[in-house]
């Protein structure tokens, strides 16, 4: 015999048995949860049912008093009732239900949410009693007593705490097992972005922030990427599903910033104090000019920690590269143009981040958001030239020219994040910048911006039929004037209604051929017609060189042979939508009923037909990095979709105004002055041949008109005895050049010329910084946000309508240089034309503080050359007073 030892419900219950009972009665106990305990030779178990007890009375043979030492707290903790529940009939004994049993049952079948055993425990009992229906605290306080001893139901809930823990880090979560409803809940967390229907109507669009490649297997886990900003969402739902929330403890990793030579102006260092103030987020809205990268270099030596940089071009990341080596002592990794380096400190293009967020996405604990503002690519409507980006932002309800030669309705429009490369293409007739995959109309039919190859024809809106105006419902090929086509061969004359997938179009030397499919002649029409050729110049990738060969380069010279280059790479269709270059690593799109093609900048291009939901997984979503900081000089948008900005970085934490930095000594103020020359006889005679509606053509003749040239010569003459830095701004290349020969005949080796085509740009910038260079001519390529030697003077020959090319125009001469008050803009005007207009839209009201602005007939220059010497004179004057006064 041997002496066998139970505990129940800390009752201790000895028996002398023989091995054959003690092994049967054993192996019962284990199947009612006891446990063996070594320490005492004791089987330890905790019964809440009277069942079990019942049960085990029989199985031990308990006597009446032992029995009653058991069960007794039971009936304590248990309770009468009216009606026993179907569901706890085993937790009955007459009409009393023991409660600690029925809350072991709903322990089974549901989840109860708590922050430790004890709070599980007291919830279980609550919920019990709430389903029996019955109040007794009595009853309630006993049930918690026996729950709370039970070691078995402690491990049980600490075996599914284990599995429901979702371990929940920066951007990431880890579970042990998907809960029903989990992905389709997550598929519904959306943030909304502004969209525009057929009717014009503005609407709020859901873009999903969780995709299928964001929730995954690893191991035996599954992970769950998530935005950092949507951090409280996914926690809020997983908990409703059931997860135990643990989080991860967040500590900022540390690097070493060798030097702060960074020193802030006031407005600076408050924008800075305001971005810490507000737990290291926020957007910092400082005016172009304003020094935005210096606040944001300051924040890296404030906060010490990984940090990703993000731009839009290679210049602007090189531009910071040297900024943070010259003034932190760190050597900077660099992402794109041809680097793939990741270090404690990168700058990224933003589609190489994009191409390499697998190795960056966790790497950093500071983002850094930096923008520039490029030109608005300009759309034939029928009410005139408008920038695309106004009509985005706007909703204009404006039909736009297609390449069939009609006023087609906009159907859908869109404003998408940059997350692909950006084209320049340079011909004959001007410059067009667009995503690498934009499809633009050739003489051999659609075509990607990027496989586009000197020499290579596009087509151009351009007439020169006298008396001619657009009419809706012409012809792609048609005479604005009525004619037909020239017949073929004798044929009938036939005017083709549509360009079929499968028509090419060729140009005659005489005119312009559509040739279908099996190679026969549609029909010709001459030069005359309304879209003539042009020929592409070259083609510069402006974002993004990580391929194996040098991706940003000028195609061969004009007119050269058709050339393959493996160079190039090829367009992956599915990586985003294509676009019109916009604003901050954005690209503007619309999509036209039937025709799906538009005019930007003259030049026939395609509509997309892709919904640019997708596009959104980028870059910004998808770093775990917590501080973050946006650079801005415009954030709000017209359609409210700056709430993508403050999404992903924080809301706007400091404002400084123009005259903030004029306080500050940053910038200086400006003298505004307006020329207006006079059109020549033949120049006026092809103005009024072109039509009030062909809003393109009748700026491309104002803004060219000859008598700007004289004008620009005069007025940079003057400015360049003056002692002055002197920027000539056009908005073509035929022209630039023109007035860089005649300015070269009159100042030599001290004028230099920066368009598409220019290679040696750096050394240009340098020779100009020290003063070699006073006089730079130059077009659109220095409006996108590169960082140009600071000037005193700005000449605007011919722009657009866009006041933001102006304000990066102004930007140009208005940083304060040593000794330098005032800077001063020069705006030559074609009197009596469309560019009076362009003139005033593009006034930069708000943006800078204006000393004068004033207006000068061209007959009347001599009164503003000697009021300009008269000016500074007198600021010389008092510039050695000062001086002396020190």
């Amino acid at each position: 015999m041997v002496e066998f030892k139970v505990n129940v419900n800390g009752v201790l219950i000895k028996r002398q048995w023989n091995w054959g009972t003690v092994v049967k009665v054993k192996d019962e106990l284990k199947r009612m949860g006891f446990k063996w305990n070594p320490s005492d030779t004791t089987w330890v178990g905790k019964l809440s049912r009277i069942n079990d007890v019942e049960k085990l009375r029989e199985l031990l043979r308990l006597s009446a008093s032992e029995y009653e030492l058991i069960v007794k707290p039971l009936l304590k903790a248990s309770i009468k009732v009216p009606k026993v529940p179907e569901e706890f009939k085993q937790c009955a004994m007459g009409n009393r239900v023991n409660v600690p049993c029925v809350a072991k049952l709903i322990m089974e079948d549901e989840y109860v949410e708590a922050e430790s055993f004890e709070d599980y425990v007291t919830k279980l009992v609550g919920k019990a009693m709430e389903k029996l229906g019955v109040k007794s605290d009595d009853a309630v306080e006993e049930a918690v007593k026996i729950l709370l001893n039970d070691h078995s139901l402690r491990e049980t809930y600490g075996r599914r705490i284990e599995w429901r823990l979702a371990i929940v880090d920066n951007g990431k979560v880890t579970l042990n097992f998907l809960a029903k409803g989990l992905l389709k809940s997550l598929r519904e967390i959306r943030i909304p972005y502004n969209t525009v229907d057929k009717q014009g109507n503005l609407n709020r669009y859901e873009i999903p922030v969780i995709g299928r490649d964001d929730v995954y297997r690893d191991g035996d886990k599954w992970i769950i990427r998530f935005p950092v900003f949507e951090k409280q969402t996914i926690e809020s739902l997983l908990r409703k599903l059931g997860y135990v929330i643990k989080e991860v403890e967040w500590k900022p990793r540390s690097i070493p910033v060798p030097k702060d030579n960074v020193n802030l102006l006031d407005f600076q260092r408050n924008a800075l104090e305001a971005w810490v103030k507000n737990g290291y987020k926020g957007t910092v809205v400082i005016p172009t000019g304003g020094g935005k990268t210096f606040i944001a270099l300051k924040a890296i030596a404030t906060v010490k920690v990984p940090t990703i940089i993000l731009v839009v071009t290679e210049e602007l990341m090189n531009q910071w590269h040297d900024r943070i080596r010259r003034m932190l002592g760190i050597e900077a990794g660099r992402l794109g143009g041809g680097f793939n380096e990741i270090k404690d400190v990168t700058v990224a293009i933003y589609n190489s981040a994009v191409k390499y967020i697998g190795d960056i996405r966790d790497r950093f604990d500071l983002a850094i958001f930096d923008e520039c503002l490029p030109y608005d690519a300009l759309v034939i409507t029928d009410k005139g030239l408008i920038p695309i980006g106004e009509i985005v932002e706007k909703r204009l309800p404006v039909k736009v020219l297609t390449h069939k030669g009609r006023f087609m309705r906009i159907t859908n429009y869109f404003k998408i994040p940059l997350v692909k490369r950006l084209v320049r293409i340079t011909h004959e007739k001007g410059e067009l910048t667009v995503t690498e995959d934009h499809l633009i109309l050739t003489q051999n039919g659609w075509k990607p911006a990027i496989e586009l190859r000197n020499g290579d024809l596009l087509y151009f809106y351009n007439t020169q039929a006298p008396q001619g105006r657009i009419q809706s419902g012409l012809n792609l090929r048609e005479p604005l004037y009525g004619k037909q086509p020239k017949p073929m061969n004798n044929e009938p004359t036939k005017v083709a209604t549509t360009l079929g997938d499968d028509d090419i179009i060729k140009d005659s030397g005489q005119g312009l051929l559509l040739i279908n499919s099996m190679g026969n002649k549609r029909y010709e029409a001459k030069h005359d017609s309304y879209f003539t050729p042009v020929r592409v110049l070259s083609v510069n990738v402006l974002v993004d060189k990580d391929h194996d060969n040098a991706i940003r380069q000028s195609l061969p010279s004009p007119y050269a042979e058709h050339e393959v280059d493996e160079g190039i790479p090829k367009i992956n269709p599915v990586t985003g939508i294509r676009g019109i270059l916009g604003g901050v690593g954005v690209v503007y799109d619309i999509e036209v009923e039937e025709d799906h093609s538009f005019i930007a900048d003259g030049v026939v291009v395609h509509n997309c037909h892709h919904v640019p939901a997708e596009t959104f997984k980028n870059v910004a979503f998808k770093l775990t990095a917590p501080y973050r900081l946006a650079l801005s000089a415009t954030p709000t948008r017209k359609d409210g979709n700056e709430e993508l900005i403050y999404l992903t970085s924080g809301g706007v934490v400091h404002k400084a105004t123009y005259l903030d930095m004029v306080h500050a000594g940053l910038v200086v103020p400006i003298r505004h002055f307006r020329i207006y020359v006079k059109l020549s006889e033949d120049e006026v005679k092809e103005y009024r041949s072109i039509g009030e509606d062909n809003a393109i053509m009748l700026r491309n003749t104002a803004a060219q008109a000859k008598a700007k040239i004289p004008v620009t010569v005069q007025l940079t003459k003057l400015e360049y005895s003056l002692g002055s830095k002197v920027i000539v701004f056009t908005q073509y290349i035929e022209q630039a050049e023109e007035i860089y020969e005649e300015l070269k005949k009159e100042l030599g080796v001290k004028v230099a010329l920066i368009t598409s085509k220019t290679s040696n740009r750096d050394d240009i910038f340098e020779r100009f910084r020290l003063g070699n260079v006073k006089v730079l001519v130059t077009t659109t390529v220095l409006d996108e946000g590169i960082d140009v030697p600071d000037a005193d003077v700005a000449v605007v020959v011919s722009g657009t309508g866009s006041p933001r090319q102006m304000i990066q125009r102004v930007g140009r001469v208005v940083r304060q240089t040593e000794g330098k008050v005032e800077a001063r803009v020069y705006e030559i005007i074609a009197r009596n034309t469309i560019e009076e207009a362009l003139s005033n839209e593009r006034h930069p009201d708000d943006e800078v503080y204006e000393k004068e602005c004033r207006k000068y007939d061209e007959k009347d220059l001599s009164l503003l050359l000697n009021r300009v010497k008269a000016i500074v004179s007198k600021l010389k004057e008092q510039g050695s007073m000062l001086k002396y006064v020190k």
